[in-house]
């Protein structure tokens, strides 16, 4: 992660578990619908190129990025709460990284939840069964419910791949191929 990285999380951090605190503090139901909030946006912003560099741009003027935010906050039709997080980000400058405290503030989420989000990559789709034996295996591991975000890529060959919180399950035929190779060697 690069130093700019490093300062994008700190920032997105901090606002993002104020804004958790604040909704959570009112109703565990309205920090739910304001992560959905959270969740629109970013994925708006991700689908908006022009709008990225509307707010990753610090050239533009405040007034500018705030009423293109306000145009898209009013079709996505969030909660108050959020209208006024955005408007205070847009106020510090702070707005080039919504998407990352969306990411930020979803953690939180999780978190009060007792979840934990596994990216599973396998050399072929898991099938439902397979997802639901995994996810339940993983949660005897770490004690959690555990959600799985799962793709699939056939350089595998043949295994899976899984990362969860700080950890990394590498079951693919490709590593156990590349161990095999480095002992003969």
């Amino acid at each position: 992660m690069s130093a700019k990285d490093n300062i994008i999380s700190s920032i997105a951090g901090r606002y993002a578990a104020a804004l958790f605190d604040l909704a959570h503090a009112a109703d565990p139901d309205r920090a739910t619908r304001i992560g959905d909030d959270m969740a629109r946006l970013a994925q708006a912003i991700a689908d908006n190129p022009d709008l990225q560099t509307l707010l990753r741009s610090p050239i533009i003027p405040a007034a500018e990025q705030a009423a293109a935010l306000d145009a898209v906050l009013e079709k996505l039709d969030v909660d108050p709460l959020m209208r006024n997080f955005v408007a205070l980000t847009v106020r510090r400058r702070r707005v080039f990284a919504l998407a990352e405290m969306a990411r930020l503030y979803d953690d939180r989420m999780r978190e009060a939840r007792n979840e934990l989000t596994a990216d599973v990559v396998s050399a072929q789709p898991l099938k439902p069964e397979q997802c639901a034996a995994l996810e339940a295996q993983l949660a005897g591991l770490f004690g959690k419910t555990v959600k799985l975000e799962t793709s699939s890529d056939p350089d595998l060959l043949g295994g899976m791949v899984v990362r969860i919180a700080s950890r990394q399950i590498d079951t693919s035929l490709n590593t156990r191929l590349s161990r095999l190779q480095s002992a003969i060697e």
